[in-house]
Order: C-alpha cells, then structure tokens, then sequence
C-alpha cells in the first residue's frame, strides 16, 4: 500500500496540506455564505438632518422575518436617531428612538409587500449607514457555522502539524540522522 511508505516526514506534509485544503474550503463557504445573505439586503448610507430623513427599501416575503439594522458613524453620547419601519399602506410595523451608535431589530412580516426603513433625526445631523431585509434563513446561518468549524479545525490542525514537524526534525538533528523532510 502506497500509505506505508510514507516516512515520519511526509505524513505530517500531507496533514498540512490536508489543513490547507479544509481553511481554502472553509473561506469558500464563508464567502458564499456572506454574499448569500448579504445580495438580499437593502443597504442605505449618507447623512440625515432634521427634515431629510434616509429612507431605504426591501421586498420582504410573507412567513420570513425582517431585520434593520442602523449604525450612527459619527455617534457621540446622548445622540439619538428615530427609526421606523413601514408596511402596506405606510403602516407602522415597529419604531425605536436608537440612542446607540449600533441598533438591530427583528420584526414580523405579515404579507409579501415593499417594507420602507425610515431613519430620521430631530436635533442634530448624523452619518448613517442602515440595513432592510430578511431575516437570514437556517441554511445561511448553518453555512456560517459550518465554515466557522472548517476554519477552526484547519488552523488547528496546521499549528498541530507544525509543532510536530519542528519536534521531529529537533529528535532527528539530536540523534544525529539526516532528515528526509526535502526527500
């Protein structure tokens, strides 16, 4: 079998490739996994003063949840922001006074409809950057979750590999042998 001729040296080689092989393919499904829930959101960014409020839209499916999500860029304290999301007929679905410089928010989507994300403020100016869209779905989020483990387990398995490798080669230098690590 081809698997025992391979020397002390080489086994470790092909661990670490193997590692290699699992963090490429664990940054491929976190990637994938990203654009996946980021091409179904909305996302607006600019500034708002009083009267020229940042509105952004999102078409949401009935039986999914929604999400909005607000960052105050130039947030200081005591700052505070309005946000209103509205649903058919400019109905009110939910709205939060954000006095943090991050805010999320989940909310429920009775029916399939455009959902408008209205962020305003009364006092003072702010750069805003906000987020409409659906709630990420089981899948998206088990794709997170699933790359997270490959990416754990591929560093951990380099560093494992590493660390033998270098214990090997120091046993080999002390015992007088010649190394076949470049064989």
């Amino acid at each position: 079998m081809w698997y025992k001729k391979l020397n002390n040296m080489q086994k470790p080689t092909i661990v670490l490739l193997s590692m290699a092989a699992i963090l490429a393919a664990g940054l491929g499904v976190s990637i994938f996994a990203s654009q996946t829930i980021f091409d179904s959101l909305s996302i607006g960014t600019g500034p708002i003063d009083v009267g020229m409020p940042l509105e952004i839209t999102a078409e949401l499916e009935q039986g999914e949840g929604g999400i909005y999500a607000i960052e105050i860029m130039n947030y200081t304290e005591g700052m505070g922001v309005k946000a209103t999301v509205l649903g058919p007929l400019r109905s009110v679905i939910t709205s939060a006074v954000i006095q943090d410089a991050l805010y999320e928010e989940r909310f429920p989507v009775d029916e399939t409809y455009q959902y408008t994300l209205v962020v305003e403020t009364d006092f003072e100016p702010a750069a805003i950057t906000a987020i409409l869209g659906p709630e990420p779905g089981a899948v998206e989020a088990s794709l997170g979750f699933v790359s997270l483990y490959m990416l754990l387990v591929g560093v951990v398995g380099m560093i494992a590999a590493t660390v033998y490798v270098i214990i090997h080669k120091r046993r080999l230098a002390r015992s007088g042998h010649r190394s076949s690590w470049r064989d």
